[in-house]
């Protein structure tokens, strides 16, 4: 499957052309997330907005096994006032770009945000495909140790290259099929059958964890795309393609709850120009509903 990297930051609101910025660090949370579920974090830097501590444990041994890195970035300076939280942005576009240039390597931006956060001038919104995992994913609470993060990750490597390989295979059934109904019926099953088995390996191995939402805006074929930027209606696109303009299906993971899903829709969102054309999964949204934490009650591994 090659390395998959994923660049984080800490999170932003865009409002018309003013970037708000919250924090300069990664959430403990997220970097848990990116940890655990890719081969590598980027956290990039630039020259008006810095972002820190490199100082803390967590980001030295990320480092230091090889699985953390800190792309840095010059803007001039000029940026200020409303304008001085665009490098926030701009940084991670960059090392979108930069990043998919190494060989082997497929790099996506993540954010702790409901909606993509992106500058209109380099991604303007576009009517897309995205996919979302509500209340599903386990992710590791901010007090469980990096070490042990990684240590579950060696062990149980196998279901989470499974369930990385079951979303890539949906991603293709949802953007290169004409029908969406038939994506499900090939690859939800699946996607639920690796989810239910994320959660039942977290709790045996008495990680504590939080279900996390999972949002991801898909990179549509160059023919889909077409289609798109006409801008005929998310109504008359559904028909033309056989695509509701959402489905969604619920995921049982024997926890007790009733709200986790999956769910496909179309949808407004900003999409990079001149998208890498393998990346079909460009950017990845973090959602944590803080009540849904729940710790592994089976006996230790």
């Amino acid at each position: 499957m090659g390395i998959r990297g994923i660049i984080l930051t800490s999170p932003a609101a865009v409002n018309g052309n003013t970037f708000t910025v919250f924090g300069s660090a990664i959430e403990p949370l997220l970097l848990r997330q990116g940890a655990l579920y890719w081969d590598m974090i980027d956290w990039p830097n630039n020259s008006v907005v810095g972002t820190g501590d490199e100082g803390k444990p967590d980001i030295q041994l990320l480092k230091q096994e090889g699985k953390l890195i800190r792309s840095s970035f010059s803007f001039p300076m000029s940026f200020s006032g409303a304008d001085a939280a665009k490098p926030w942005v701009w940084m991670q576009i960059l090392a979108l770009f930069e990043n998919n240039k190494r060989p082997g390597q497929q790099w996506t931006i993540g954010q702790p945000n409901p909606t993509l956060e992106l500058p209109s001038d380099v991604a303007p919104f576009t009517r897309a495909i995205e996919v979302e995992l509500y209340q599903a994913i386990p992710v590791p609470l901010a007090d469980v140790p990096m070490e042990r993060i990684l240590d579950f990750k060696e062990r149980r490597r196998d279901e989470l290259l499974r369930f990385r390989g079951v979303m890539d295979d949906l991603y293709l059934e949802v953007v290169r099929t004409q029908d969406i109904p038939r994506a499900k019926s090939r690859a939800l099953h699946k996607v639920q059958q690796a989810i239910r088995s994320l959660n039942r390996v977290t709790n045996e191995s008495r990680l504590k964890t939080i279900l996390s939402s999972l949002k991801v805006e898909l990179n549509l074929s160059n023919i889909v795309n077409t289609a798109l930027v006409t801008g005929i209606s998310q109504t008359a696109l559904a028909a033309t393609y056989q695509w509701p303009p959402e489905i969604s299906i619920p995921v049982s993971l024997g926890l007790g709850l009733a709200t986790s899903g999956i769910t496909v829709r179309i949808n407004e969102i900003p999409k990079p120009n001149a998208l890498p054309t393998h990346l079909i999964d460009y950017a990845y949204l973090f959602h944590v509903d803080r009540e849904l934490a729940h710790l592994g009650e089976t006996v230790e591994e």
